[in-house]
């Protein structure tokens, strides 16, 4: 039996995966960051480190509320509103002038940890069964990629640019995803069972 994948389901897997690796790439991109960030807001290093863990802690708690959402408004308008909190936060980011704003900011930027799943859920809807493992697999490979770039890049857009060149350079991206997110990917339906009608009692 042959299996047909949409031209649609291609091109938001692929635009999805992208989206996951820039997501990944400031992320990761910041660790080689931190000992500048030291010097920059005069602070310890132990309170310079939550820029990575309030990142990380934000995701863990908005995975499981953005996914309850999801099920109720939909996967696409899910999807949306975590990329703009990501978008609005990433093109903020590169401009705190003191460490809680900067914390702030990446608690906003936490919320795309909930992307992974979001995305895994539309490529289920979008891919027949028999190709849904190979889509889940090209996803969570971009969450590895976007780890790797984040490593290897991150340090020379440190070094060159500053910690705040990572935010000002994923910025224009960012905004260039969330429209083409917006204009092409499909609208994915509610997953919440409707509630069964009253049965009509017949006259006695």
């Amino acid at each position: 039996e042959i299996v047909t994948v949409t031209k649609t389901a291609k091109r938001s897997l692929w635009l999805m995966g992208l989206s996951i690796i820039l997501v990944l790439y400031v992320h990761t991109s910041l660790a080689p960051a931190l000992t500048e960030m030291v010097e920059f807001f005069d602070i310890d290093y132990a309170v310079v480190s939550w820029v990575l863990t309030a990142y990380m802690v934000a995701g863990a708690a908005s995975t499981i509320v953005v996914g309850k959402l999801a099920d109720i408004y939909g996967a696409k308008k899910m999807l949306l509103l975590v990329f703009l909190c990501y978008t609005v936060g990433t093109a903020l980011a590169g401009f705190a002038q003191e460490i809680y704003t900067l914390l702030v900011l990446r608690v906003l930027q936490g919320i795309a940890v909930a992307l992974v799943p979001i995305c895994v859920r539309i490529a289920r809807d979008l891919y027949p069964l028999k190709e849904f493992p190979m889509a889940q697999g090209v996803i969570l490979s971009m969450y590895q990629a976007g780890s790797a770039i984040g490593l290897v890049l991150g340090a020379v857009v440190v070094y060159f640019g500053g910690w705040q060149f990572v935010f000002f350079s994923a910025t224009p991206f960012a905004i260039l995803f969330f429209f083409l997110l917006w204009k092409l990917i499909p609208n994915i339906p509610s997953h919440t069972p409707k509630a069964a009608e009253p049965k009509r009692q017949g006259r006695i």
